[in-house]
């Protein structure tokens, strides 16, 4: 495996992604990577709680998963528009099925009482 590549992976993680609008929609918690033996590319980055879990000790992955959900969201790589500190999407989170969680949250607050 290429180590150029190992570390363009690494750098990628934990890194905030930020949609079109510059609304935080996630972290990378994966990096999926296709070829073969002297030529790797990256397709997607892999957020959600599912793919958080997995990086988490041996025992703790099942429990996480219970807690916050088991779902992954494949970003794919021709969507990012911007590497800094942050990555920047080309699309809005909605788009990209990264506001899901927000939009269970919002539901679930409209149903409070006066929270209209």
């Amino acid at each position: 495996m290429n180590e150029k590549h190992l570390d363009v992976a690494r750098a990628l993680l934990d890194c905030q992604l930020l949609d079109a609008n510059y609304i935080e929609c996630g972290k990378v918690e994966d990096v999926e990577l296709t070829g073969g033996v002297g030529r790797l590319e990256i397709t997607a980055l892999i957020t959600g709680p599912g793919a958080a879990a997995e990086r988490l000790p041996a025992l703790l992955p099942p429990l996480a998963r219970k807690l916050f959900g088991s779902r992954e969201t494949r970003v794919p790589w021709n969507e990012v528009s911007v590497i800094t500190g942050q990555i920047k999407l080309k699309s809005r989170a909605a788009e990209l099925g990264l506001s899901v969680e927000e939009e269970k949250a919002a539901r679930r607050l409209r149903k409070l009482p006066m929270a209209e």
